[in-house]
């Protein structure tokens, strides 16, 4: 599809992004004039990415495509309208008769866009909950005149990955796998 309207998808840095192909001189005439049937195309497009779930490529077809100046304002604004509108209205309902957005457009947008939001809210408060009680490590390197010494918690102390929260050593796993290696290095 972005081949055909002259344009390639770039990742950067967890980013997309739709910029001009090699090809845009010569594909973007099939779209980029003041009327053209493919502008009610890119207009699908945008809304049929959005229905999909894929908001991101849907956001950068729309950066890419809404700044040409040689296609008419009317197209531009339903390409508006399908990118920012709850997907129950359709680009072509004014905003008039848009009102009360919880009674217009098929049901299952309406779920749709209601889930998705639930879900988003449920990310970022996972993500934060997350970000609460990521562990903080810090390497508690043991001494040769204190050996056997403990820490704050009361366990020994070794040169470790000390999980400062749980008190949880990843040395005495690291220990288990050498040992477990080093058995199958003798075996074979």
């Amino acid at each position: 599809m972005l081949w055909f309207y002259g344009f390639e998808l770039i990742e950067e840095e967890e980013k997309l992004s739709v910029r001009p192909g090699s090809n845009f001189k010569e594909h973007s005439k099939h779209w980029k004039t003041r009327f053209d049937h493919n502008h009610l195309r890119i207009t699908r497009i945008i809304r049929c990415l959005r229905i999909l779930g894929l908001e991101g490529e849907a956001q950068a077809f729309y950066d890419a495509v809404s700044c040409e100046t040689r296609v008419s304002p009317m197209s531009r604004m339903y390409w508006g309208r399908a990118m920012s509108r709850p997907l129950n209205v359709a680009p072509d309902v004014d905003d008039e008769d848009a009102g009360g957005q919880d009674d217009v457009g098929p049901k299952f947008l309406r779920d749709f866009d209601s889930e998705k939001e639930k879900v988003k809210t449920a990310l970022l408060e996972s993500k934060e909950e997350h970000d609460v009680q990521k562990p903080i490590k810090q390497s508690t390197p043991e001494t040769e005149d204190s050996p056997g010494t403990k820490n704050t918690l009361g366990e020994p102390k070794e040169k470790a990955d000390v999980d400062i929260r749980s008190g949880v050593s990843e040395q005495s796993e690291t220990k288990d796998t050498l040992k477990e290696e080093t058995a199958d290095v003798k075996q074979g």
